[in-house]
């Protein structure tokens, strides 16, 4: 609240108390050091904290009372300081994707420079301090997505919101990987006509090199796309590797 709030929340500070069983109006005085203390939140907060309070009690309301009925309505929406920090941490690396709100990104801002400088205790503590003042004072949180490079990690977060009921269902479908295009059969056929009726063994050393060739097409790919390649690529040579070997028996 600001200076300009003062007379709606003095209206409303000295009704509740008029309604109350102290029917006790209390002084300018009184009502403005009541003020100061609930100054750093919004004035909606406070206005629906008193008439809350005001439903639920026959007593005149404290800022002890308005500050809990803040508390309560906002802590069951945001989650917690070591939830939201554990999703700050991970925002440190680049190639991963992670689905926060407004708070986390404000808070992991006052960490960002300790985390840098390798102090992540520090950086921790700060992260956990910003993080509990703002959402003090934070509307209902909206979930949104901070993508990584890694198409694969960024799926899987995606998938991850979904589940916990932070993203809509439908938001999934933007980040499905595509299936890959190279199967095993493929890749068989492709090592046949290059190495004709050479051994099992010289076929998949081949298949191995067709696969780094199909990964060597830029730089700027292999980072994006490094860890979705070589899952795919570990489970293609163990399916070949299998059939392979069994050609040897």
């Amino acid at each position: 609240m600001n200076s300009n709030d003062f007379s709606t929340f003095h209206s409303s500070w000295i009704n509740a108390h008029a309604m109350s069983v102290s029917n006790q109006v209390p002084s300018d005085a009184v009502v403005m050091a009541v003020f100061d203390i609930l100054s750093e939140y919004p004035l909606n907060q406070v206005l629906y904290s008193i008439q809350q309070h005001a439903k639920g009690s026959k007593f005149p309301p404290t800022p002890a009372d308005v500050i809990e009925v803040i508390s309560d309505r906002n802590g069951s929406k945001h989650i917690g300081a070591e939830e939201a920090w554990a999703i700050a941490l991970e925002s440190f690396d680049e190639y991963s994707t992670v689905v926060w709100t407004q708070p986390i990104a404000e808070a992991r801002g006052a960490a960002y420079g300790l985390f840098l400088d390798g102090d992540k205790v520090a950086a921790r503590m700060a992260f956990k301090d910003a993080y509990t003042r703002i959402i003090k004072t934070a509307d209902e949180p909206r979930w949104i997505v901070n993508e990584g490079f890694d198409k694969a990690r960024r799926a899987d977060s995606v998938k991850q919101a979904v589940f916990l009921k932070r993203l809509p269902k439908e938001i999934e479908s933007r980040y499905m990987l595509e299936a890959p295009t190279t199967t095993t059969q493929k890749l068989i056929e492709q090592a046949h006509e290059k190495t004709g009726k050479v051994d099992a063994l010289a076929k998949l050393g081949m298949i191995k090199s067709i696969l780094a060739i199909e990964e060597d097409d830029g730089v700027a790919r292999r980072e994006r796309e490094r860890l979705e390649f070589e899952a795919h690529r570990k489970a293609q040579l163990d399916k070949i590797e299998n059939k392979l070997r069994g050609e040897l028996h």
